[in-house]
């Protein structure tokens, strides 16, 4: 849906005691939805994971639509 470039697979277990793994789709440009700009920053480097898109809960949800009509 969003034309991703790179997916990255993380196995995480910080905090968590399960393991378990992110899928993390990766982007070279912004990406423009619901009249919002995402970045990835640190593309096409590791993720920065300190790096937050604001999004509002209409924005998740706009987004879970999507997805799901795609």
């Amino acid at each position: 849906l969003f034309s991703y470039n790179k997916i990255n697979y993380l196995m995480l277990m910080m905090e968590d005691p399960t393991v378990h793994f992110h899928i993390v789709p990766r982007y070279d440009k912004e990406v423009f939805f619901s009249s919002k700009v995402f970045k990835d920053p640190g593309y096409p480097n590791a993720p920065n994971l300190g790096y937050i898109n604001n999004c509002t809960m209409k924005d998740f949800m706009n987004i879970i639509k999507a997805i799901s009509n795609s």
